[in-house]
């Protein structure tokens, strides 16, 4: 769609902690910034102008996050991958990130499963 549009892939991976920061995600920075290269190097391949960054959120307000870049860099299209979580888990853990994103904007939103 961003090639045959002209437009650019803002790849973005969020990398949850714990609130006090104190409890380490079980991803690490490095993990989050090999995936976000493999995706920019993917997109990159296929003649796609494409710019990507990890960065760490707190757990909790990773959705506000997310949609808080995405407004800030007047974001045409959010994509979001899921976990595909039981109802229990997400019963559990609270409303699944995609889900609170979708919610929280008006800006149109894609769950990639």
């Amino acid at each position: 769609m961003a090639k045959l549009c002209g437009g650019e892939v803002l790849v973005f991976q969020a990398r949850e902690v714990e609130g006090s920061g104190r409890t380490p995600s079980l991803e690490t920075p490095a993990s989050a910034e090999e995936l976000v290269g493999h995706v920019d190097e993917m997109l990159r391949g296929e003649g796609v102008r494409v710019r990507g960054e990890a960065f760490t959120t707190t757990r909790g307000e990773t959705a506000r996050d997310i949609v808080e870049e995405a407004r800030h860099r007047e974001a045409d299209l959010i994509i979001m991958g899921s976990r595909s979580l039981s109802d229990v888990v997400a019963l559990l853990r609270g409303a699944s990130v995609a889900h609170e994103a979708i919610c929280r904007t008006d800006c149109p939103v894609l769950v990639v499963r």
